[in-house]
């Protein structure tokens, strides 16, 4: 019996260590798969920027090049000549701004962002991006908002033009102090108090399965003219502002919200 008993011992001890080797080895096969899984995700994303990269530059460039070996040949009237002229330098810009993000993203990315934050009056911050006021109370007009200013002007402009981009005929920018319903996805944190900026349009909308993707970088939910970088500096500059930003989409139309940090004035808060 005793040397049953040490080899039931034994046994079960070897069983123990097979248990933990075969979870170390689960594991290690999951972070394998993990691994593998973000490398192809990876891979990609790089292999969609160079067909993204290609098919932005390749097309103003083309434009650029045609045009000036049209105006170099001659034979074209004043009228052509000056239509001529108009296309490479609307080209020459677009390949400008597609150079500039880029560039703008990798600073952003190697260095951060930083901006000087000051306490502004939440009306002054709906007159700054040109909103609609929905503050509600006049007690409203005490609250404060920690941004910065011009950055948050181009957030605004930036959405602005995404959605004209994007087939949308009319936009419309709000202020609020409450949070609109039905949001789908939303990234960065949401400030405890907080003012709401909306940038709704009247566009096609969003794939609701691309929602999820629609801040991330290189992410391009059609073959429309774009990068697949502005709703991704969008995001990083909203990040860097303390606040959050979050999409509704149906076929009627998007909705961006950005929400910012908000305080009560001191004012405010000593007459209370």
């Amino acid at each position: 019996y005793r040397e049953l008993a040490v080899e039931s011992e034994l046994l079960r001890v070897h069983s123990e260590q097979l248990t933990a080797k075969n979870a170390e080895l689960a594991e290690a096969r999951s972070a394998a798969e993990r691994a593998l899984a973000l490398a192809q995700e990876k891979m990609r994303i790089r292999s969609d920027f160079v067909l993204m990269i290609n098919h932005e530059l390749r097309t103003p460039l083309t434009t650029v090049v045609t045009g000036a070996d049209l105006v170099r040949e001659g034979g074209l009237t004043e009228a052509e000549r000056d239509e001529v002229l108009d296309a490479i330098a609307a080209n020459g810009a677009r390949l400008q701004e597609i150079i500039d993000q880029i560039l703008a993203v990798a600073r952003i990315e190697n260095r951060g962002l930083s901006y000087e934050m000051a306490r502004v009056p939440v009306t002054e911050v709906c007159a700054i991006t040109n909103a609609e006021p929905r503050l509600g109370e006049v007690a409203d007009r005490e609250i404060l908002v920690d941004t910065d200013v011009k950055t948050l002007g181009l957030v605004v402009s930036s959405l602005a033009e995404n959605a004209h981009t994007h087939g949308a005929g009319d936009v419309e920018i709000t202020c609020s102090m409450t949070s609109i319903r039905g949001l789908m996805h939303e990234v960065g944190k949401r400030p405890e108090s907080a003012v709401f900026i909306c940038v709704t349009d009247d566009g096609p909308g969003i794939d609701p399965g691309f929602v999820p993707k629609v801040f991330e970088k290189f992410e391009k939910n059609s073959f429309l003219s774009g990068t697949g970088l502005g709703l991704y500096m969008v995001r990083l500059m909203v990040e860097a502002l303390h606040g959050s930003i979050a999409v509704r989409t149906s076929p009627e139309g998007t909705s961006f919200q950005i929400a910012l940090p908000a305080r009560v004035s001191a004012r405010k808060m000593e007459s209370v």
